[in-house]
């Protein structure tokens, strides 16, 4: 394995056998791999390619993209013979190695093959992927290690990038047991945004020649090109790292044998790019991601000049939420339809973004022409040939009401929390439906019982004009109960593992049984009224509570259990779990603190501090008990040397001080006198002795201290 010096392979040899800082290198020969397998994307070892056969039914064949790493490389395994004079040859490994790239096309189906018994294929599916290259992921790297007996650095440099999906195409093919083609299509899905991963078009091409293509514009699609203008910073970055490496070459140029002049250029040239990928994510920083970034106070303005078709659509964007918008169909380049969705603000809460209308072109034939939505100001144009197809309502988390072009209108009500909708009607809107019916929301959305929400939506069967479904449900389960526009009911039962096993009608008479069974064994299908609980452990585990403060546990280990039984449904409980422990250790709180002295005079500070602690956990032994905690904090509790041995003198900073003798505080003693002064030891740290002594005067004192 060739080693290669800090200079890495391009400034001092084309393929690193020569060295800017000490010239000539050696190889290394060895018994064993001097770089270890390596592996890619977590694996060193894959299948390209799987047969699955299926007895008396033929087989299928599955192949899978490999590693381009192993694919292209028809090296021999080792590096047997080596050339010891220069130039080395360009294909030996560097040392150190760089890791190995990712390979996005790596374990994606490549082609699909179904054989009969016989072996007659029967159909197949090509599959192929591009990718690019996304330029503002591009990053420059290197990997540094010290060789064996080498007293400096070797270095081998890389590149890394991301690579984004640009279309994938499938080709699919039916034959006829001769083998010859009788069908075939090649569909392509093409991920053509600047501005998001999702898919944009769909082009199939069948074996008539006829194309038929679906084209697809989100919300992120929709560009305001002032913001759109302002730099990605890279175009910048890309001409920096150009101007620079051109100058290194020509400076690689002019040292020509000298190595030290090379490794200088290169020292130069290193110091360059990393001056200039600073300035990249500088720049990347003032325009998009900082706190007040020139992207987001141009986009906020955008938004507040949008007018109600385009204002939703940058909301949605703000919000990062990238929905469907337009849709297309084509065949053989003509127009076949299309839809728009149009979006609206609820309650002026651009929280609360929802689809407002379903806009379609209805055509009698394919047009050859179409005009795409896009941004125009601070609007949208768009096809003028869109028409209002259905106006929907909602309360922003669930449908409320849809009235199509032809003025039918459907309601919604939903329960349970709103999760789920308990009533479809026709012929009255939303509102009508509340007015009208009576009904209680809050019922249908509370804990009832079921036989109350069913008392609750049979309000709707009287609703003049209307036709009325009406639905209940087993939480987690599914439909309890179906009430159709007569009245009349169907209820649905479930076995202990959740699974739908009868449908009744309105006399309870079973209308449908379903049966489960593992294969080859008899059908065992009884009718069972399940009527005590069946408890089953959930998995989650707790430390029961401690009754006198929640905030603790009590020391006993719980586990949760569930009722299965649909019949019984009691819910959640929480049972002893022996299988585990719940310690119950004290909660000390710190209370007083004072500084420790020694026991004998002069009762010098010892330089620790004392910290009276109490244990507060109810549910813990030693509740209520309290403990002593010394800990050296000469900070709080400095050490003197030598001691103060007179209230004159105080320890400040390890050092005793001497005080000077000062009034402290002055008082005088009715209206005429004496006067009362008050004398203490004042000290540098704006401190005074506990030490005093009063002193009374006729005449006046005043404070000197301080």
């Amino acid at each position: 394995v060739k080693t290669v010096g800090l200079g890495g392979t391009p400034p001092c040899s084309l393929n690193g056998c020569i060295n800017c800082d000490v010239g000539q290198l050696y190889y290394k020969k060895s018994g064993s791999p001097l770089v270890p397998m390596k592996n890619t994307q977590g694996n060193h070892i894959g299948y390209s390619q799987v047969k699955v056969s299926k007895t008396g039914n033929g087989y299928s064949i599955y192949k899978y993209f490999g590693s381009d790493l192993w694919e292209n490389l028809h090296n021999d395994i080792a590096y047997k013979n080596v050339n010891l004079t220069p130039p080395c040859p360009a294909d030996l490994p560097n040392w150190p190695p760089p890791p190995v790239p990712f390979e996005y096309k790596r374990g994606e189906l490549k082609e699909e093959q179904y054989f009969n018994q016989q072996g007659n294929i029967l159909s197949e599916k090509w599959y192929t992927c591009d990718y690019e290259i996304v330029p503002e992921t591009y990053t420059p790297a290197r990997v540094i290690t010290y060789a064996v007996g080498v007293g400096n650095g070797r270095a081998t440099e890389y590149n890394l990038s991301a690579k984004k999906k640009i279309n994938n195409s499938v080709t699919d093919r039916n034959y006829n047991l001769v083998n010859s083609i009788i069908l075939s299509n090649v569909s392509t899905s093409f991920y053509e945004s600047l501005y998001h991963n999702n898919l944009t078009r769909i082009v199939s091409t069948d074996s008539k020649g006829e194309t038929t293509e679906a084209k697809y514009k989100y919300a992120f699609d929709y560009v305001n090109a002032g913001c759109e203008a302002i730099s990605n910073c890279y175009s910048t970055y890309a001409g920096d790292l150009a101007y620079h490496t051109s100058n290194y070459q020509a400076a690689l140029s002019s040292c020509g044998s000298n190595y030290n002049c090379k490794w200088n250029a290169f020292l130069t040239y290193r110091v360059n790019l990393a001056q200039i990928r600073v300035n990249y994510i500088n720049c990347r920083a003032t325009n998009f991601t900082n706190s007040s970034n020139t992207y987001d106070n141009c986009f906020d303005n955008a938004i507040a000049a949008a007018d109600g078709m385009l204002k939703p659509v940058y909301w949605l964007k703000k919000k990062s939420r990238n929905p469907l918008i337009e849709s297309t169909s084509w065949k053989n380049g003509k127009l076949t339809g299309a839809e728009y969705y149009r979006y609206d603000i609820l309650n002026s809460n651009p929280d609360q973004l929802y689809v407002k209308y379903i806009d379609k072109i209805n055509l009698a034939a394919p047009s050859i022409s179409f005009q795409p939505s896009n941004v125009s100001g601070v609007t949208i144009t768009r096809d003028s040939r869109f028409e209002t197809e259905v106006e929907l309502k909602s309360n922003n988390e669930n449908l409320l009401q849809s009235i199509s072009r032809g003025g039918s209108i459907v309601s919604y009500l939903w329960g349970y929390g709103g999760k789920n909708p308990v009533a479809e009607i026709a012929g009255k809107s939303y509102d009508d439906v509340l007015t009208e019916s009576g009904i209680n929301i809050s019922i249908l959305n509370s804990p009832a019982s079921e036989s109350a929400m069913r008392t609750e939506l049979d309000k709707l069967l009287t609703l003049q004009g209307a036709m009325s479904t009406t639905y209940t449900y087993k939480p987690i389960l599914g439909i309890s109960s179906a009430t159709d526009t007569r009245g009349r009911r169907s209820f649905y039962e479930y076995d202990l593992f959740g699974r739908l096993i009868l449908i009744k009608d309105h006399d309870n008479n079973i209308i449908k049984k379903i049966c489960y069974n593992y294969a080859g064994q008899p059908e065992a299908c009884p009718i069972q009224n399940y009527g005590a609980a069946v408890w089953r452990a959930t998995g989650q585990t707790r430390c029961q509570p401690c009754a006198a403060n929640s905030n603790y546990n009590s020391g006993i280990r719980e586990k949760e259990e569930k009722d299965i039984n649909p019949v019984t449904n009691l819910g959640l409980r929480w049972v002893t779990d022996p299988s585990g422990t719940c310690p119950t250790p004290p909660d000390w709180v710190n209370g007083s603190t004072y500084c420790e002295q020694t026991n004998t005079a002069p009762f010098e500070l010892t330089g620790n501090q004392v910290i009276s602690q109490i244990d507060i956990n109810p549910c813990s032994p030693s509740y209520n008990t309290t403990q002593q905690v010394i800990i050296p904090n000469p900070g709080a509790c400095p050490v003197c040397s030598p001691a103060c041995n007179a209230p004159s003198q105080k320890c400040i900073n390890g050092t005793c001080v001497n005080g000077t003798w000062e009034i402290i505080r002055v008082r005088k003693m009715g209206k005429t006198g004496p006067w009362e002064c008050t004398y203490a030891w004042c000290f540098p740290d704006q401190t005074v002795s506990s030490y005093t002594q009063i002193v009374t005067s006729s005449t006046a004192c005043s404070i000197t201290c301080f």
